[in-house]
C-alpha cells in the first residue's frame, strides 16, 4: 500500500517483487498493491512491463477527482497511469469512475477534466483529511 509518492514507490516495489518471485522455482505467489493518489510511475514501454508483471495480482488506485498529484509527471513527458484499474471519485464524492489514462491510449481520457492546484485537494480522501505528524 502507499499514498502519494509512496503509492508510486509501492507500485514499482510490487512489480519488482513479482519479477523476483516469478524467477523462483515452484512458486505461484501473486503480488497485489493498493494505493491512494499515486503519481504516474512510468513511461509507456515500462508501464506495459509493470502491467504484465502485475496482471494476475490485484492493483487498485483510488484518486480524488481534483488531486493535482495524480497528474504528475505530465503526460507530455510520456508518463501515465497503468492499464490496471485506476479509479477516481466524482466531485460529489459519492461514486467512482474509470480513468482511462493508460499505455493503450494515445491521449488521456480522464473522465473528470477538473484540475486543482490546491494542496488541500491532495489531502482529502473519502471525506477525510490525511495528515502527517
Amino acid at each position: 500500500t502507499g499514498r502519494s509518492l509512496s503509492g508510486a514507490i509501492a507500485i514499482l516495489a510490487a512489480a519488482d517483487l513479482q519479477r523476483y518471485l516469478n524467477g523462483l522455482k515452484n512458486t505461484s505467489k501473486l503480488v497485489s498493491v493498493e494505493t491512494l493518489g499515486p503519481a504516474r510511475v512510468s513511461q509507456t514501454v515500462f508501464e506495459k512491463l509493470v502491467g504484465a508483471l502485475l496482471v494476475k495480482g490485484f492493483m487498485y488506485c483510488l484518486i480524488p477527482a481534483r488531486d493535482p498529484a495524480m497528474r504528475l509527471p505530465a503526460l507530455i513527458w510520456g508518463y501515465m497511469h497503468g492499464a490496471s484499474e485506476v479509479l477516481s471519485q466524482t466531485l460529489a464524492n459519492n461514486s467512482v469512475v474509470m480513468c482511462s489514462d493508460s499505455p493503450d491510449r494515445k491521449v488521456s481520457k480522464h473522465p473528470l477534466r477538473v484540475l486543482s492546484l490546491w494542496v488541500d485537494d491532495h489531502l482529502c480522501y473519502t471525506g477525510d483529511t490525511v495528515e502527517g505528524d
